[in-house]
């Protein structure tokens, strides 16, 4: 029987969703069968969540605005980071003003850089750490 007193597993092994565990405790191998005890608890729910979230860009007519709607299936959005031409990140904030909810729309202005083409590399992040990264190519006159 198993003796040890703490027990891991790799969430990566599962499927995204919501889960419980169920712990059972016996003292029968140190005990005849008919005196044993055995005693179970179940977990509050838990979350699984190995997916990053999916960026989806809106169109717009303006050529240095890029308009975001990011989803993720179960955990909230925590952060949006940006590179503009492989320089330092620097963070944005959704349009209300707070990471909050698994569905947040972030507006990205460009004004002040010059005319030429620039990479733009964007990161979201989830509140399980996962990230999602997408490259859009701005073309400024």
């Amino acid at each position: 029987g198993q003796t040890e007193d703490s027990l891991s597993f790799h969430c990566l092994y599962f499927d995204d969703g919501e889960y419980r565990i169920k712990a059972v405790v016996s003292d029968i191998i140190s005990r005849p069968a008919e005196t044993a005890m055995t005693n179970s608890k179940v977990s509050d729910p838990f979350i699984i969540d190995n997916s990053p979230p999916v960026i989806i860009q809106l169109k717009t007519d303006d050529p240095r605005l890029i308009i975001l709607n990011v989803k993720d299936a179960l955990s909230t959005i925590v952060r949006l980071d940006y590179q503009v031409d492989f320089k330092e990140w620097q963070s944005a904030i959704p349009v209300d003003e707070i990471f909050d909810s698994k569905d947040e729309q972030i507006k990205l202005e460009f004004d002040d850089l010059k005319s030429g083409e620039h990479v733009i590399l964007i990161r979201a992040v989830d509140e399980q750490g996962n990230a999602q990264y997408i490259r859009k190519r701005l073309n400024l006159k």
